[in-house]
């Protein structure tokens, strides 16, 4: 099969993944803008097909795009310019990009069960720890990191400050 199951942009970049699949599945990570309108390809990984995909497009911000092959954390600007790009030690399995406190943009879980908040810069702010492939949804917002994990929501309040649990 084929499909697009991701797409994200910042100021007039987009960008947008695509999994060709039977066995395994060959994912491919895209780019484009209105003045250079032909795709370009950022990544290309393969996984298996029952498995997490190979690579993880989080949703943008105005700042930037984040996206994650294997434990590769890169995040993009507007202009297409790589912002960082850091090794986690650990497949990313979710990332979103957003303004957290102080200087936090991006949050990340990892397969190991970590969920990570990083700077603009690829510093990483915070870490919280969660079973491996307990975190099904993750974003960041003014008072903090947003988790979901099983049917627990738990929100930061600061990047050192204490998890409010909600269900």
């Amino acid at each position: 099969g084929f499909g697009i199951p991701s797409v994200a942009a910042t100021g007039a970049r987009v960008f947008w993944l695509t999994g060709i699949g039977g066995n395994s599945t060959d994912w491919q990570l895209w780019t484009a803008t209105p003045t250079r309108p032909a795709a370009r390809r950022l990544a290309f990984a393969s996984s298996d097909t029952d498995g997490p995909p190979a690579i993880v497009l989080g949703p943008g911000t105005s700042e930037g795009v984040p996206y994650a092959v294997g434990a590769t954390l890169t995040y993009v600007a507007p202009s297409g310019a790589q912002l960082f790009q850091v090794d986690l030690g650990s497949e990313v399995r979710l990332v979103a990009a957003g303004r957290g406190p102080a200087r936090a943009r991006l949050v990340a879980a990892l397969a190991d069960g970590r969920v990570l908040v990083l700077s603009g810069a690829g510093a990483v702010l915070r870490t919280a720890s969660y079973e491996p492939n307990e975190v099904v949804a993750v974003a960041l917002a003014g008072t903090g990191q947003v988790v979901q994990a099983g049917r627990d929501v738990s929100v930061c309040c600061s990047p050192t400050g204490p998890f409010v649990t909600m269900l």
